[in-house]
């Protein structure tokens, strides 16, 4: 039997997790670090947290995690991903986007924001990642919405579902066998995504992202963000490559999918206030909020 790659857990396991001492080049942002600066940007911002869900991997030397936001929207609640790693494999960032209430499913619209570099000043850039970051929330989750209710007007045939799945597992690899066997079983067997009642390109997508939940925590995020990015391409090749007999719109969206345009975050953009409050500095709060924590 293979080793499971991944485990949750919560928040305090990962500030458990050894942090790697500095170097003259290189600083570790602390998983206590990250975690809590985020939750301080999130106050700032005036929304309520309403829960958090953490992988790791690697003994702990990988970390990803979802913090559920606010009251849900049509099926939708924001959500704010976020990764971090002590083995310098990853760099650490965030990406906003929902979560599918009914099935926890994620949905990640925008781009990674994540850190250039660890340098000993890396505290100071991860208030500007977060920041950053956090600018996105209200327009990925718009863009969450406005996919949600698009993907549920188209209808799939056998020939575009082969096709997604087809390119997904043996293309962009996107999709690994033991994701693919959940999927399988999804389209028969979901009580809320099966594709027989309803064969929609919304159930596909949700069926894809329940099978992320296997997914080892060095991709989840970027997975999802991959996903979203391929369904939305694939919307337009549908839309404006004519090919009628794999999709069935079976009602015209008032704005076509090709005009939803996905957050992108520039790495040279200079920093944006995220609300209208005065400025907080997230990183004098994180003692704080750790002694609150502890």
């Amino acid at each position: 039997m293979s080793r499971k790659p991944y485990k949750f857990c919560d928040a305090v396991d990962l500030y458990e997790v050894p942090v790697p001492e500095n170097t003259n080049s290189y600083k570790a942002v602390s998983n206590a670090t990250l975690i809590t600066a985020l939750k301080a940007g999130i106050n700032s911002l005036g929304m309520n947290i309403t829960g958090e869900e953490y992988k790791m991997s690697g003994n702990g030397q990988i970390i990803t995690g979802r913090i559920f936001l606010g009251n849900v929207e049509d099926g939708l609640q924001r959500c704010i991903g976020t990764i971090n790693s002590y083995n310098k494999t990853k760099a650490v960032g965030i990406a906003c986007g929902a979560n599918v209430f009914i099935c926890a499913n994620g949905m990640f619209t925008s781009e990674l924001v994540t850190l250039r570099k660890h340098t000993p000043n890396v505290l100071n850039d991860l208030q500007d990642m977060i920041s950053r970051g956090l600018n996105y929330l209200e327009n990925s989750f718009t863009n969450a919405k406005e996919t949600k209710n698009y993907f549920q007007l188209v209808k799939l045939n056998k020939m575009a579902i082969n096709e997604i799945i087809g390119q997904l597992y043996i293309e962009a690899e996107l999709i690994k066998d033991r994701q693919l066997s959940i999927i399988k079983d999804g389209m028969k067997n979901d009580k809320n995504f099966n594709m027989k009642a309803d064969p929609t390109l919304w159930n596909m997508y949700n069926l894809i992202t329940e099978s992320f939940k296997k997914s080892n925590s060095t991709t989840y995020v970027k997975d999802h963000i991959t996903l979203h990015k391929y369904m939305y391409d694939k919307c337009e090749e549908w839309e404006l490559g004519g090919i009628p007999q794999r999709v069935s719109i079976i009602q015209k969206s008032d704005q076509p999918f090709s005009t939803m345009d996905l957050p992108v975050v520039e790495v040279e953009e200079p920093m944006k206030p995220i609300s209208t409050l005065a400025p907080i500095n997230f990183l004098e709060l994180v003692p704080v909020i750790e002694e609150e924590i502890f």
